[in-house]
């Protein structure tokens, strides 16, 4: 099933998102208007507010915050990418040239914290204190996740616990909050709430291990952003440290070599990709990947109203199958 057929339910709810994000970010900068849109123009896949609706339902929701939030979220995912393209030097995002390589790392940054800036001014106008300190925690979370990780670069020790705790704060985390907020918006039980907001930590895990093997071994065609940025950058994923670790001797030195000297080019990149290849470093990570799939869909186990876990149960079967 593909993600048009399992946004079906709140297609409706998604068009209104979009149209919600093109008011909050109207600008009467001819500047900041021509960013805005030429971002705005080429939609993600909306994962995020989708997952807030989805998790809004799960006790009818009629909430009218349920819109204005989902477009929150996806100005903060936005600006997150705009940063993350600048410091992974990326050159492509959903199929256009990034921010960063059209208009340079100076405009990228200002935008993205004025995408931060519109998102918070936003929520603080809702008057949902408890969902506005939950999600200014999260992005402190993001925040050293990312530092945590551009602190490890070219480090073959990185291993496979660091390697996930850096996941659970970079993407998981605020997958979490989109379901945990959906909950608490939609007034569920409290159950249910911790249910949810544990199927998006565990569906963010599954979604950004798959996301580090589409990143060696998917097209850009396909991907739609630039792809070996980590290696080249010299973040080890999943993958290569269970590469590192199924690797015979020579090949495991090859490796350390690689990253230690803090040179990795084309040919390198090359190199390190048929090493994961041989390994089954790409099978590993996508059996992981399955694991936390798996975990994230018994706890939707809790929730009694059939439509939205179904939902949400196909789009955990989906994020972990985009990788194949």
């Amino acid at each position: 099933m593909n993600l048009e057929q399992i946004y079906a339910p709140i297609k409706g709810e998604l068009q209104m998102v979009e149209e919600e994000l093109r008011r909050k970010l109207c600008s009467n900068s001819e500047l900041v208007h021509r960013l805005n849109e030429y971002i705005l123009n080429v939609p993600g896949k909306l994962l995020r507010p989708a997952l807030l609706v989805f998790s809004a339902r799960v006790s009818n929701c009629q909430n009218s915050h349920v819109i204005p939030l989902a477009a929150v979220v996806e100005m903060v995912h936005t600006a997150t990418l705009i940063h993350d393209d600048i410091v992974d030097k990326s050159d492509l995002r959903r199929g256009q040239p990034t921010i960063n390589s059209r208009w340079g790392n100076g405009i990228s940054i200002v935008l993205g914290d004025h995408w931060y800036s519109r998102a918070f001014s936003s929520l603080s106008r809702l008057g949902v204190p408890q969902i506005l300190e939950m999600l200014l925690e999260v992005i402190e979370t993001i925040c050293v996740g990312e530092l945590e990780q551009l602190k490890r670069r070219y480090d073959p020790s990185f291993g496979e616990r660091e390697y996930l705790e850096v996941v659970q704060k970079k993407t998981a985390s605020l997958m979490s909050f989109c379901c945990r907020a959906g909950g608490l918006i939609g007034k569920a039980p409290p159950k249910e709430i911790d249910s949810l907001a544990n199927y998006g930590l565990n569906l963010g895990i599954a979604f950004q291990i798959v996301d580090d093997c589409l990143d060696l071994v998917g097209t850009e065609e396909r991907a739609g952003k630039s792809l070996g940025s980590d290696l080249l950058e010299g973040k080890l994923t999943l993958p290569l440290i269970a590469t590192m670790a199924r690797a015979n001797k020579k090949d495991r030195e090859l490796i350390r070599y690689t990253f230690n000297s803090k040179k990795i080019g084309a040919g390198r990149l090359n190199q390190m990709k048929g090493l994961v290849k041989r390994y089954g470093g790409i099978e590993y990570a996508l059996g992981k990947a399955e694991e936390y799939r798996d975990i994230s869909k018994k706890e939707l186990g809790s929730l009694k109203k059939f439509e939205p876990r179904d939902s949400l149960s196909l789009l955990a079967d989906y994020v972990v199958k985009r990788g194949y």
